[in-house]
């Protein structure tokens, strides 16, 4: 039957329209069933393959008879832009949601130049052919576009989640769309007979109303489908959500627990470190401590030292021996005296007597001045010259005193000769005995406080020596604080980092104030230091030590601010991770419930606290 004027000119306009239709559903679909694939792509590819085939051959057939098709021809151009885009998308695998958009537009850009070849054949009463390449590429475009539809409904509803409450709705779902996909192949497995018994005819008028009309069915049959696909679609979250923990929280939850697991360790190696410095800071301690206490207690002896009263006691003496030493020469001069040898014996006796001892005198005061300038290093031997000294002083003077006696007893018997009284009264007013014992006493007080000073000398360069290997900090030490400091910085926030880097600044200058107390103590007792120089060493020691304690302890307190920082920032991590733990197993009840917006943003919430807890140098 021919077709009127009227028909003619609407059946190009229904095949495009067709077309166009074509292009909804397997696009809703992909959007409905998941995650688009590149599978889904290529398949879109082939369905705008399909339509460009039937749009070159309307654009190729008016430009044959001399139509204007200018515009149809631009439009076939763009949309093979787009369709080369979307085939490369598709080949590579990659951005198949930027392929997807590109085929979509190619496929409009073909429906509107077919639309416009068609009208213009129309026009021109020329659309036998035409018509018929149409209707054959419909009924290819809805085959292809019905095959997406039963593959997505197929592979969804094998994926879908399917709970007691949800079973029978799906199932329904299911199997709706393979019916409507069923009845929309067979009608157009009949308009594809119909088209092949049309075959032949194509240069003449032709009607394929019943042809279109069965495209019409197929088309209606395939979109009634996309409401199911929807409620088909809406049971695949749950799966969606647990392919979005597999593909991205577990990943970033492994990165949270070994940056956690990392730190943790860098905690272990700082705990360590702050041991092995709490250890050293009580050994220091008291090492210096018991170098400044006994570099006090010498300091003390060394000032109970009277060298003034041996002084003093040594020129009374010395006074004395010289008026005895006059007295007794005065005694030779006596005539009377002269004719008494067992008298002279005895006054030359004591002259002797007092000339040696006269010498020890002088050889006690000089070791006595010498005290001051005397080492810390040759004091002992200072001391034993001083002792021996002092006893040979207390020697002499017993034999000086015991000489003088006897010629005082030979006096007294002798007081009639002329001279005589006046030089015994001289020498019993002198009071030897007296000066001897003074020069005595003040000899053995000075030896007795001597003999502490050695033994607080003793005490003290052992206790410097002792401290030697206590008091520095050692190497090692110092390159673990710098070490475990830039290791936990690279996870801590710019505020704990900077306490981080003051605390090992601090070890170090801990490590200088150590240095300072061992070079003050060594400088105490070197060669060169002396007795009379030891107040001043012993004042710069003490105040080497005090600068070194409060160092050590701003040190270890330092480290304590540090270790909160650090212990907070792991403590901060592991609660981030369990709360996105907590996220993950709500997001995924709620996928359960359908709840998608909430599950969502529960997921999300989830992925960045665990971004949160695997971040390194994050910022205060």
């Amino acid at each position: 039957m021919k077709k009127t004027s009227s028909e003619r000119n609407l059946f190009p306009i229904a095949m495009a329209c067709l077309l166009l239709a074509g292009i909804i559903t397997p696009v809703v679909v992909l959007g409905q069933a998941g995650t688009q694939t590149q599978s889904q792509l290529l398949s879109l590819v082939g369905v705008a393959q399909t339509s460009r085939a039937y749009a070159y051959t309307a654009v190729d057939y008016a430009s044959s008879h001399g139509l204007a098709v200018s515009s149809a021809q631009s439009q076939l151009s763009q949309g093979d832009s787009l369709l080369a885009t979307a085939q490369a998308d598709a080949q590579s695998g990659s951005n198949i949601a930027a392929g997807i958009e590109s085929v979509q537009a190619a496929m409009r850009d073909y429906t509107y130049a077919a639309a416009s070849a068609s009208a213009a054949l129309s026009n021109a009463g020329l659309t036998a052919s035409v018509d018929y390449a149409a209707a054959a590429g419909a009924v290819a475009e809805v085959s292809a576009t019905a095959s997406i539809v039963a593959a997505v409904s197929a592979q969804a509803c094998a994926a879908a989640g399917v709970t007691t409450s949800s079973s029978s709705t799906l199932a329904q779902a299911c199997a709706q769309v393979s019916t409507q996909i069923a009845a929309a192949t067979a009608h157009l497995n009949q308009a594809t007979s119909l088209l092949a018994q049309a075959n032949g005819h194509a240069g003449a008028s032709v009607d394929l109303s019943q042809v279109l009309s069965l495209i019409a069915t197929a088309r209606a049959e395939v979109n009634a489908t996309q409401s199911d696909l929807v409620t088909i679609a809406s049971y695949t979250y749950s799966q969606r959500g647990q392919a979005y923990v597999s593909a991205v929280i577990q990943p970033l939850s492994a990165k949270a627990n070994a940056t956690i697991s990392a730190e943790q360790s860098v905690q272990t190696t700082f705990t360590q470190f702050q041991t092995a410095f709490a250890a050293y800071a009580q050994s220091q301690a008291a090492a210096a401590a018991s170098v400044n206490s006994s570099a006090s207690a010498l300091a003390a002896a060394v000032t109970q030292v009277s060298t003034s009263t041996v002084s003093s006691s040594i020129s009374t003496a010395e006074g004395t021996t010289a008026q005895v030493t006059s007295d007794m020469n005065a005694l030779l001069n006596i005539q009377a005296i002269a004719g008494l040898p067992n008298i002279v014996a005895d006054i030359h006796t004591c002259l002797s007597a007092t000339t040696d001892y006269n010498t020890s005198l002088s050889t006690a005061q000089t070791q006595s001045n010498a005290y001051s300038a005397t080492a810390l290093s040759g004091f002992s031997t200072y001391l034993g010259t001083m002792t021996a000294d002092s006893a040979a002083a207390q020697s002499a003077g017993s034999t000086y005193v015991s000489a003088y006696q006897k010629v005082v007893t030979d006096l007294s018997t002798l007081l009639s000769i002329a001279g005589v009284q006046a030089i015994y009264t001289s020498l019993t007013g002198l009071q030897i005995s007296n000066n001897v014992n003074s020069v005595n006493t003040s000899l053995q007080q000075e030896t007795t406080a001597m003999g502490t000073v050695n033994t607080d000398i003793s005490t003290f360069t052992s206790a410097v020596s002792s401290s030697a290997a206590s008091v520095p900090v050692s190497s090692s030490l110092v390159s673990t604080a710098t070490s475990v400091s830039t290791s936990a910085s690279a996870y801590l926030s710019s505020t704990a980092s900077t306490a981080m880097a003051q605390a090992s600044a601090s070890v170090q200058a801990t490590a200088q104030a150590a240095q300072s107390f061992v070079t003050s103590a060594d400088a105490s007792t070197s060669a060169q230091t002396t007795i009379g120089a030891f107040a001043s060493s012993a004042g710069t020691l003490a105040s080497a030590d005090a600068s070194l304690y409060t160092q050590t302890q701003a040190s270890a307190t330092a480290f304590a601010t540090a270790a909160a920082y650090l212990s907070s920032n792991i403590q901060s991590r592991i609660s981030e991770v369990a709360s996105s733990q907590a996220d993950v197993s709500q997001a995924l009840q709620l996928f359960s419930s359908l709840n998608v917006s909430g599950a969502t943003a529960a997921m999300a919430q989830a992925a960045l606290e665990l971004q949160t807890a695997s971040t390194v140098n994050v910022a205060a």
